[in-house]
């Protein structure tokens, strides 16, 4: 069977190709899983009494990582013309990483340039602390 040398240690490459695409799985099925939608599109009507003309509410549902973190924030692209502020929901993000902290920051970076103000709503403590290390308020 032939081997591969992985940090000076010795490593069968059918146990590697296995890493490897247990690997691609996981990241394939946490994109899968996280989502983002526009609340007040949804027909919530009871949640669309309580919020102001202009405000678009936004939830991410599911953990901020990988490939997930670009499709979720592809939600922003179509930011209703009228929405000047943009309330997003971050209670049902259970974690984020460094790439899902670039995407976000990307994002709010790209809707305050085109004058939206953005309001951060909810975080759970894992990714408060990550926003916070990050200084992102």
């Amino acid at each position: 069977m032939p081997f591969v040398k992985v940090d000076g240690s010795v490593m069968p490459t059918v146990t590697l190709i296995g890493v490897v695409l247990a690997a691609l799985l996981f990241m394939r099925r946490m994109a899968e899983l996280t989502e983002t939608r526009n609340v007040l599109d949804q027909g919530l009507t009871e949640t669309a009494r309580d919020v102001p003309k202009g405000v678009a509410l936004y939830e991410i549902a599911g953990p901020l990582f990988f490939g997930a973190a670009q499709n979720a924030m592809s939600a922003f692209r179509t930011v209703h013309k009228d929405a000047r502020v943009i309330v997003l929901d971050l209670s049902r993000v259970p974690a984020i990483d460094a790439t899902g902290l670039v995407a976000l920051e990307g994002t709010l970076a790209d809707l305050v340039r085109t004058d939206h103000k953005v309001i951060l709503a909810g975080p759970l403590p894992k990714p408060r602390r990550v926003f916070d290390r990050a200084e992102l308020s």
